[in-house]
């Protein structure tokens, strides 16, 4: 070890690390209940030293050194006891303690001279008690600043310094032995110090571990913000407590899984981390306002005191607020949007739980009315909350028996043969309480409740079987719900209805939208190869509508494209949709893939596909939906059951 290293190991026993915050304010806590209390025992130590020497010392050394240490004593607490009456700040802790560290070396020196001063007065017994006032005030010290182990050790040096020196120039051998015991028990100090110190910065490592999972347990790793739990506990207590009328605002972000998958977890993250910062913006201008993040891309806003035109303005403030643009990586901007849901109480006891699910509920409210849009509760969206989880507890029943789920079938037809190439199989449920339920309402249900596996099945083994009587061998095409792929459960499910029904599977066609092809994590390719490499054809659902990219049919050799039937039905007044339904028609004579034109519903949108170069065709112009000839009978009971159910 070089001189120059041994320099700087020196130099560093005897400094006070700045790096850790924690730590410094660790040591002004102990500092501030530990040097008071020192200080007054070192004045009063002094004090009975000055009166036992008066008989013997001049008054300088008696009264007037005592004075002046008492003084400068006195000074030190009262700046200590200031110093606490404040909220300790990061900066008032290393100053203070940066303070009581250069402190140390006037105050070993002075105390010591002036003890050794009095040591050359009095009598055996007064010298005695001078040696006894050095330990013990050293020790006090010593121990009062373990916690500062820099201005430990500038005590333990000094002091012993002095006491050694002194001792062994008297000569005396009674007295050089008193400085070996001196030294060898400064040692001996040392190394507490050491282990104190050692054990002082490991027990404020365990004030932060315990403090770190305080956070984690009530703070959104991610944003920062207060958790779910955090956050029902506030509307909790601020249920109980408040008197005013309070206002529950549910966040939901529109767009937010198509960054989330197409983009990346990290870009998801980020932008999470953006919006958060948003509403914090937010909240800080508004008083009373406190934030949670209630789980994935759901927030939350607690509002006090407030009224609907003030929930209302502040909703439509955060949408404003989430919806300008973003930026993430390599300055790339995207933009997503925000929905709220929003439910006002001034009742006092009402419960956190049922506040946020009439948010939720307004929350549906607004998903349902579009993107960016701001819903109050009403008692109707409770009614109309009753009635899906009664559709789905009634769903979950039907597909248990399969009593009244039915498939139908449309035809799609090819413009140059006239024949039918394909039918579409189609969803249907006749609720023996309400009748015919919309798809668009039970299959939501479904895909929110985990039931569309169970329906994926169901359609599958239908169609695959009736395809089987089907005397014209037209294929089958089966819908499938984005959630369905990229979980491994897809595939099994085509492979056991192929194997049950005894289809050819180049006779089954199944159709994906391209909500699905937006997840970049590999698992719904995975999936659709798989399906392709069983001899199944894969059609591209619903083109030219949401996130059309022709980054999507590069994503997999699509069989088909479908053309979503809005463009079809306004290919006629509109020349831009024309244009689409022309662009998409080209686009799979280039690709070789075949081009549908869904939604045909007269003869002059025929003709119009026809003339943009389709090639087929789907809508009720060629065919409706209709049910297999087994399944008509069982139709016609199942209206009759619920007609005399409604008559009786």
């Amino acid at each position: 070890m070089t001189p120059r290293k041994l320099l700087a190991d020196a130099v560093g026993l005897v400094t006070v690390p700045l790096d850790r915050a924690d730590i410094l304010m660790a040591q002004y806590r102990a500092l501030a209940q530990q040097l008071p209390v020192m200080h007054l025992i070192f004045i009063s130590g002094t004090w009975m030293v000055a009166l036992t020497h008066m008989a013997y010392a001049p008054r300088w050394l008696t009264v007037a050194a005592p004075a002046l240490l008492t003084l400068l004593s006195a000074t030190r607490i009262l700046q200590w006891s200031r110093a606490c009456r404040k909220t300790p700040t990061i900066e008032t802790a290393r100053r203070m303690v940066l303070r009581a560290n250069r402190l140390a070396v006037p105050v070993a020196i002075v105390f010591t001279a002036w003890a050794l001063c009095m040591f050359s007065y009095g009598d055996a017994y007064a010298k005695a008690h001078v040696a006894f006032y050095m330990a013990i005030t050293a020790m006090g010290y010593v121990f009062s600043l373990r916690q500062l182990r820099s201005a430990a050790i500038i005590m333990i040096a000094i002091v012993n310094l002095e006491f050694v020196i002194y001792f062994v120039s008297t000569g005396n051998l009674t007295l050089i032995a008193v400085a070996l015991n001196m030294g060898l028990a400064s040692i001996m100090f040392m190394i507490l110090v050491f282990s104190n110190y050692r054990a002082f910065i490991d027990m404020v490592d365990g004030l932060r571990a315990e403090e770190r999972i305080r956070r984690l347990a009530h703070q959104d790793a991610l944003t920062g913000l207060p958790n779910r739990a955090s956050f029902l506990e506030q509307l909790e207590r601020s249920l109980a407590d408040s008197e005013g009328t309070l206002g529950l605002l549910y966040i939901d972000l529109d767009g937010f899984k198509f960054i989330n998958d197409g983009r990346g977890h990290y870009a998801g993250d980020e932008l999470l981390r953006q919006v958060a910062r948003r509403l914090d913006a937010q909240c800080r201008h508004a008083q009373g306002m406190s934030l949670g993040r209630i789980g994935g891309d759901e927030f939350a806003a607690l509002l006090r005191d407030t009224g609907e035109k003030e929930a209302g303005s502040m909703a439509a403030r955060l949408v404003d607020a989430l919806s300008a643009p973003y930026v993430l990586e390599k300055d790339a901007q995207v933009r997503i949007g925000a929905s709220v849901g929003c439910v006002l109480t001034a009742r006092r006891g009402e419960t956190a739980a049922a506040l946020l699910a009439r948010a939720d509920m307004a929350l549906y409210a607004a998903k349902a009315a579009g993107k960016g849009t701001v819903r109050l509760f009403t008692a109707e969206m409770e009614n109309s909350a009753r009635e899906r989880l009664r559709l789905e507890t009634e769903l979950q029943a039907a597909l248990q028996d399969e009593q009244d789920l039915f498939v139908f079938y449309q035809p799609i037809v090819d413009i140059a043969s006239q024949q039918v190439t394909a039918r579409e199989a189609l969803m249907r449920w006749h609720s023996p309480r309400r009748g015919w339920v919309s798809p668009q309402e039970f299959i939501l249900i479904a895909e929110g409740s985990g039931l569309i596996d169970q329906i994926g099945r169901f359609v599958l083994r239908q169609a695959c079987r009736e395809a089987m009587h089907w005397r014209d061998g037209a294929r089958v095409a089966v819908n499938v719900s984005a959630v369905q792929l990229g979980r491994g459960t897809m595939v099994p499910a085509i492979a056991a209805a192929i194997a049950e029904s005894g289809l050819e599977s180049s006779r089954l066609e199944i159709e994906v939208t391209e909500t699905a092809l937006l997840r970049d994590d590999g698992a719904v390719a995975a999936d659709l190869r798989e399906i392709r490499e069983m001899g199944v054809r894969i059609a591209l659902d619903d083109f030219g509508t949401g996130f059309s990219s022709l980054a999507h049919v590069r994503i997999f050799p699509f069989d088909k494209i479908k053309i979503d039937g809005s463009f079809v039905r306004d290919a006629l007044e509109r020349s831009d949709c024309a244009a689409v339904v022309q662009a998409i028609a080209d686009l799979g004579k280039s690709l070789g893939v075949t081009t549908v034109a869904e939604g045909v519903e007269t003869a002059e949108q025929l003709v119009c596909v026809t003339q943009k170069g389709c090639m087929e065709v789907q809508g009720y112009f060629l065919g409706r939906p209709a049910p297999s000839e087994t399944d008509a009978a069982r139709i016609a009971a199942s209206e009759s059951r619920l007609l005399g159910a409604v008559e009786g």
